[in-house]
């Protein structure tokens, strides 16, 4: 037993040891799904953008307007540190009452690293883990009562020519609620040239509530979106993007509109 698990690290160890920096450059923008790959050793890549997003239901209306800030440090060709920030301003507008609800400022603080695992082998799916602690830290509308944090699962494989399925499995713990809410991604991308990218994805929350000792599920959200990258040199990148947000038996519809882009430094 002991020399089958020996084998299997050493198998995956020398599969982690293919990953390699990438001749053009790896971001999660645009998207909700986090790559598998680490940056590579001593590259510093920086993500940011801007989204605007509504929703509303019979009570209310709300509008947001997100900058997130994304940095990223290879410390080895497998390992990553990151930082996120970034500022919102948010405001709700009630439809009984002429008053409304304005808040902006610092919405959230994060560090968190990335391993790669193991890389993939066609439809053989990779293997990436990402953990994020987020902090409280933030502007005093945005401040959750205690650290959070969120655990994924990272995974990637190659089904046919130019196209890949990343995929997120992972859980959150966002500093109010004692019990973690799941999440999936399900992104699907294609290359249409060398420096035009497109792709659809389906992304949502296992949400659930603590009542006692028991933890039941409350509901399901299904989210869908999909956009466009252009690669303008190998270390900087321009995106576009647009889904539907919160289509759940019951709750707010909404949607959302995102532009960014993505650049990185490196000595290679």
């Amino acid at each position: 037993m002991k020399k089958i698990c020996f084998t299997l690290l050493l198998v995956a160890l020398s599969q982690s040891l293919l990953a390699q920096f990438g001749e053009s450059i790896r971001t999660g923008r645009p998207g909700q799904a986090a790559g598998m790959y680490a940056l590579g050793k001593n590259v510093f890549q920086v993500q940011t953008g801007l989204t605007f997003s509504t929703c509303s239901n019979e009570l209310s209306s709300t509008q947001v307007l997100t900058q997130p800030i994304v940095l990223r440090y290879g410390l080895t060709e497998q390992f990553e540190i990151s930082g996120v920030t970034g500022w919102k301003s948010h405001r709700t507008d009630y439809s009984n009452t002429s008053e409304s609800l304005k808040k902006a400022g610092i919405y959230t603080t994060q560090f968190g690293v990335r391993f790669h695992v193991i890389d993939n082998k066609g439809p053989i799916p990779g293997l990436g883990i990402q953990y994020r602690i987020f902090f409280n830290a933030q502007s005093k509308d945005f401040r959750p009562q205690h650290l959070g944090g969120r655990l994924l699962v990272l995974t990637k494989s190659t089904l046919a020519p130019g196209y890949n399925l990343v995929t997120n499995w992972g859980l959150t713990w966002n500093g109010n609620e004692t019990s973690p809410d799941g999440l999936y991604v399900i992104n699907n991308s294609f290359s249409i040239s060398d420096k035009i990218g497109t792709f659809i994805e389906f992304y949502g929350n296992f949400l659930t509530d603590n009542v006692g000792t028991n933890l039941y599920r409350k509901n399901i959200t299904f989210n869908i979106d999909t956009g466009l990258s252009y690669l303008i040199n190998n270390d900087l990148q321009l995106d576009l993007s647009a889904g539907i947000e919160k289509i759940e038996t019951k709750g707010s519809n909404g949607f959302f509109v995102d532009a960014g882009v993505s650049w990185r430094l490196h000595n290679r």
